[in-house]
């Protein structure tokens, strides 16, 4: 804690000397009321009722960089050293019925700005400089009992931001808190209001959800209010636990949960699904692929002469081909969906690297200019077909030498 006021202080006086109160605020407040270590301090979050043109005045003098493409919504964001502030006027933010995005109005007391913050856990405050702890509404006492809870009736909350709905999943995911009883009927009552919120700001909750260790009950309670059919409608067909025991860190983990959400859909069923949650194209990219390295390893298996046997070599060379550079998140996906298929393909991918193999590397010993010099080929579909029919050969009998390609060529263009 010493050393977080110490962080602030510069900015406490300054603000002090001009007449302006300074608090912090945010998650580094609750995390520390937790006893969770501060491991860095390097994003710290301030509210203060200086107006925005004030506070960019003020910080001036003392910051290396100042940005303000938050101005509009009252937010200053500035870096001293290698520590990033932001600094927010006090303020209520309120939707219009038909709005996508808060409508703000500036407040000139600190508990009107945490009356308006999306649950009692977060809206808890330090007076700096001294550091005296302000929570108006019981925030530390939710904290230790493990309950969440809004500031304000829950119907007026969501109401001022629906996203808190989405918000309060992950919340439960992340920290093991319960909800109020009454929190749960408002977002069921509240459902379709989530409908005015911006799809990416739904796809960043979405992703932070899917991200924790265990998301299973932000996703029961989800799936109990009807929000998942507004948000992600998919996750309903997956069980909460199957959800959680997909593998992986951070937005890889996300990711390849949402492999496991999407697994039914085609490759462009899921590029479609992808890209409605706003998706990144290479998020899509990576989702898709792993998505259809999953398929091609349960068609292998499948239709493999023995089950028992597990899966051949070749049918893992293709199945790594496939995944690309997400072999590991094809992984977690199959031991979910078929734990002893999922051991037997990971046992055989095993069996080959230590044998040597690079189940990562699938560049040819020639490329297209050799090819044609070899065949005697002008540039054409004649050189891809060449070269798919050595992706063929390195599929059944693994890497292949320059020499061992030029005579599978060369057979292959006499047989012709």
């Amino acid at each position: 804690m010493a050393e977080l006021l110490d962080t602030v202080r510069p900015l406490a006086s300054v603000f002090a000397e001009a007449g302006h109160s300074l608090y912090l605020v945010g998650g580094i407040v609750r995390d520390q009321l937790r006893g969770l270590p501060l491991e860095s301090i390097d994003d710290i979050d301030l509210t203060t009722d200086a107006r925005p043109a004030r506070i960019k005045k003020l910080v001036g003098p003392l910051a290396d960089a100042v940005w303000t493409q938050g101005e509009r919504f009252g937010t200053i964001g500035l870096r001293i050293g290698d520590v990033d502030f932001e600094i927010t006027t006090f303020r209520a933010e309120v939707y219009r019925d038909d709005s996508r995005k808060p409508q703000v109005a500036y407040a000139d007391a600190v508990d009107a700005d945490l009356a308006r913050r999306d649950f009692t856990i977060n809206a808890i405050a330090r007076a700096l400089p001294s550091g005296q702890l302000v929570d108006p509404h019981g925030g530390l006492a939710d904290l230790e009992a493990g309950v969440l809870r809004t500031p304000l009736d829950p119907l007026v909350s969501f109401g001022d931001d629906p996203l808190r709905m989405l918000r309060a999943a992950r919340f439960m995911a992340r920290m093991g808190v319960e909800p109020e009883a009454e929190m749960a009927v408002a977002i069921s009552a509240m459902v379709d209001r989530i409908d005015i919120v911006s799809v990416e700001r739904i796809r960043d909750e979405l992703v932070k959800l899917l991200r924790t260790d265990d998301p299973t009950a932000g996703v029961e309670l989800l799936v109990r209010t009807g929000l998942v059919d507004h948000c992600l409608p998919d996750l309903r067909v997956v069980s909460p636990t199957a959800v959680r025991d997909v593998a992986g860190h951070g937005d890889e983990r996300a990711l390849n949960r949402l492999a496991l959400i999407w697994l039914g859909k085609t490759p462009e069923e899921v590029s479609a699904a992808g890209h409605a949650v706003r998706l990144s194209n290479e998020q899509v990219a990576t989702v898709r692929t792993v998505v259809d390295a999953v398929h091609r390893a349960q068609d292998a298996y499948a239709s493999g002469s023995s089950l028992a046997e597990g899966f051949g070599a070749e049918a893992v060379r293709r199945i790594a081909y496939r995944a690309k550079d997400h072999l590991a998140g094809v992984h977690a996906v199959y031991r979910v969906v078929d734990p002893d298929a999922a051991a037997r393909l990971q046992e055989e991918q095993r069996r080959l690297e230590v044998e040597g193999e690079d189940l990562s590397d699938w560049s040819l010993p020639l490329g297209g200019e050799e090819i044609m010099a070899l065949l005697d080929l002008h540039p054409g579909p004649a050189v891809g077909e060449a070269a798919a029919s050595l992706r063929e050969l390195r599929f059944r009998e693994g890497p292949i030498s320059v020499a061992r390609a030029r005579q599978h060529l060369l057979a292959a263009a006499t047989e012709t």
